[in-house]
C-alpha cells in the first residue's frame, strides 16, 4: 500500500511539472511573437533618437534663411535707391527749385520757387518728390508692420532723408499711436527711423506668442517628421523681415 501512495504521488508530481512545462512553453511562444512584432520598431527607436539634433538643425537652418531673405531684402532696397539716384540727378538750377518753402508740410513738389531754406542744406541732394504718393495713416488699432512696409515704400520712392522720415510718418499717426508718440517725444526726443519701428514694434505689435517666430518656439511635433518640417519652414519664412 505504501509503494502504491509513493506511485501515485510521484505521477502526480510528474504531471504537476508537464503541466507547467506546457505553461511555460506557451509563455515563451507568446513572448516570441510580441517580439517578433516590436522587432520593426527597433529602426524607428534609432530613427527618433536623432530626431532632436534634425529638430535643431532645422531650426538653425530656418533661422539662417530668414537672416538670408532679410540680408536679399536690403540688398534689393539699396538696389532699388542706387537706381533711383542714378535716374534722377537734380542739376544745379533745378536743386534751387526744389526745396520746400518755409511753413508748407513736407515731400510736396514745389517746382517753381526760387530758393531753399537755409536748414535743407545738409539734405540729401536726391531728394526730389516726383508724384503725390497717399501717405498712409496708422491708429494704433492693428498690428503696424504693414504701415510700416508701406511708410518704406514711401520713402524710397521719394528719396526722403532719413531725419525727416520720423516727423513726416508721426504727423500721420492718430488715436492712440498719436498719442504715444507725443509722449514718446517729450520723455526721449524724437528717434531715428529704424528705431523709431522698433518702438512701434514693442508698443503695438502682436505678441511674441502670436508672431511666427513665437509660433517657432512653442512648435511641437505632434505628427509625422514631414509634417514638422514643413510647419517649421512655413512659419521661418514667414517671419516678417
Amino acid at each position: 500500500m505504501a509503494a502504491d501512495g509513493e506511485k501515485n504521488s510521484l505521477e502526480t508530481t510528474v504531471d504537476e511539472m508537464l503541466t507547467n512545462l506546457t505553461d511555460l512553453a506557451a509563455k515563451v511562444s507568446e513572448l516570441a511573437t510580441q517580439t517578433a512584432a516590436l522587432k520593426p520598431l527597433i529602426s524607428l527607436a534609432k530613427q527618433l533618437d536623432g530626431l532632436p539634433d534634425k529638430v535643431t538643425t532645422l531650426q538653425a537652418a530656418a533661422f539662417e534663411g530668414a537672416n538670408q531673405i532679410a540680408d536679399l531684402s536690403l540688398a534689393v532696397s539699396r538696389l532699388e535707391k542706387a537706381q533711383c539716384g542714378d535716374n534722377d540727378h537734380p542739376t544745379d538750377d533745378a536743386a534751387g527749385a526744389t526745396a520746400s518753402a518755409p511753413g508748407s508740410l513736407p515731400f510736396r513738389e514745389t517746382p517753381h520757387l526760387p530758393h531753399r531754406d537755409a536748414e535743407d542744406d545738409d539734405g540729401d541732394p536726391r531728394f526730389h518728390p516726383r508724384a503725390r504718393i497717399e501717405f498712409p495713416t496708422f491708429d494704433g488699432k492693428e498690428d503696424p508692420l504693414p504701415w510700416l512696409n508701406r511708410c518704406e515704400t514711401f520713402f524710397r520712392c521719394q528719396n526722403t532723408p532719413e531725419r525727416r522720415r520720423v516727423p513726416y510718418a508721426s504727423l500721420h499717426l492718430t488715436g492712440s499711436a498719436q498719442l504715444w508718440f507725443y509722449r514718446l517725444e517729450l520723455t526721449t526726443g524724437t528717434p531715428l527711423w529704424r528705431r523709431f519701428a522698433q518702438l512701434v514694434q514693442q508698443r503695438f505689435g502682436p505678441p511674441m506668442t502670436d508672431s511666427p517666430i513665437g509660433e517657432i518656439m512653442l512648435l511641437r511635433r505632434d505628427s509625422t517628421v514631414d509634417d514638422y518640417t514643413d510647419k517649421l519652414l512655413a512659419l521661418a519664412f514667414a517671419t516678417p523681415i
